[in-house]
């Protein structure tokens, strides 16, 4: 299971987008429509390559924690510090992972020399792989494999990222003042614009906060909505 709620994530990213084609169809046509998106279909959509590879194998994929039954090697390898991520998604990967190790035996054994090959022998390469690993800690991994151009990351705890320096670089962490509750962090927007860079303007809502404001906004008047308030139509704090 993920670590987050990937598909309301995804599905509220999906909006966005469907959103801003409606909104371009409606200035090409001058017709606006009605957007149909569900949790169900977004789910569906992320799991496009597996279904791809069902209809191309007949195979359902396994469960491997972090690893990946159709690309090898792609998963957590244990370090003697912490966890570090490698991503060698293709034969080119490997070739630099395996250089920047020093590992040339690996390179020169002609059955990991594909991604196919790398998959079939699993059994045989994982273990040396793991060993190696093994041997050094994550951070001597890292300045080894990055410089190489080898896609890897340590596995952070969520508590080593307002500190880490893409984070900080990145402005991916807000810090907010929250009434009644002190400092509180939140993640930033990832939409990054060069001309019109999105802004945070308010701070999460409380339980019916802005409610009185918004209807005020689009006609209602105070007698209408302490009607509403009282009929418990509408929650107001």
């Amino acid at each position: 299971r993920v670590g987050t709620a990937a598909v309301d994530y995804s599905t509220g990213a999906f909006c966005a987008g469907g959103i801003a084609f409606a909104l371009l169809a409606r200035h090409k046509t001058g017709k606006g429509q009605r957007l149909d998106l569900s949790l169900f279909d977004v789910g569906m959509h992320l799991m496009s390559h597996w279904l791809t590879n069902l209809g191309l194998t007949g195979e359902n994929p396994l469960r491997m924690g972090t690893g990946n039954s159709i690309l090898f090697p792609l998963r957590v390898f244990k370090t003697k510090t912490k966890p570090i991520y490698i991503a060698g998604t293709n034969d080119a990967f490997w070739k630099i992972l395996c250089t920047a190790l020093g590992c040339t035996d690996w390179l020169a054994d002609t059955r990991f020399s594909t991604n196919e090959g790398r998959v079939t022998h699993r059994a045989e390469l994982e273990p040396m792989m793991e060993a190696r690993f093994a041997q050094h800690t994550c951070e001597e991994l890292l300045a080894t494999l990055l410089p190489a151009g080898m896609p890897c990351s340590a596995v952070n705890l969520v508590s080593d990222l307002p500190d880490n320096p893409q984070v900080k670089a990145r402005h991916a962490i807000l810090e907010y003042d929250y009434p009644g509750m002190g400092k509180v962090l939140a993640a930033n927007n990832p939409i990054k614009l060069s001309d019109s860079p999105v802004e945070v303007r308010r701070l999460a809502p409380r339980i019916g906060e802005h409610t009185a404001e918004i209807m005020k906004s689009v006609g209602y008047s105070d007698s209408e909505i302490a009607a509403l308030r009282d009929a418990k139509a509408v929650g107001l704090p």
